[in-house]
């Protein structure tokens, strides 16, 4: 998004925390629906800050056009403060209707496909990788032969 960037200088945004800070504090839920909360707060906790890093990181992606279009450093703003979160909910929600949500995920990059490899088929398997990373090898089969 380097030219996005590029424009948000030549419109005079120079630091971003003047538009974002809000959505560190609300975790990027305020206006969410419950399960799209429920999603997000899963996600934080067991991704930590960077998964909001991530979002906003995300939203602003889908929405670069747009904000390309935008030449007024106040309509950027506003943009971003109020329309951003509401804007990507608002697409979330037709593009479940439209059963594409994944394909957009993938697109502007906050998922990413798994090796088939790597993809764990049981919840034993899933729980045994979790706490590998968070604990170290070999917690899981010491507490659970």
């Amino acid at each position: 998004m380097p030219e996005l960037y590029q424009h948000f200088l030549s419109v005079g945004i120079e630091d971003m925390n003047l538009c974002v800070s809000a959505f560190y504090l609300t975790l990027c839920m305020q206006n969410a629906p419950i399960q799209f909360s429920l999603v997000l707060l899963a996600m934080y906790f067991i991704e930590g800050d960077d998964i909001l890093t991530k979002m906003i990181l995300s939203m602003m992606k889908y929405f670069e056009n747009y904000l390309l279009k935008l030449n007024d450093f106040q309509q950027i703003i506003e943009f971003i403060k109020r329309g951003l979160i509401n804007n990507f909910y608002r697409e979330i929600q037709q593009c479940r209707k439209q059963q594409r949500l994944v394909q957009v995920l993938l697109d502007i990059g906050l998922i990413k496909r798994k090796d088939k490899q790597h993809k764990q088929k049981t919840k034993k398997g899933q729980m045994k990788q979790l706490i590998d990373k968070k604990l170290g090898n070999d917690v899981y089969s010491y507490f659970f032969r």
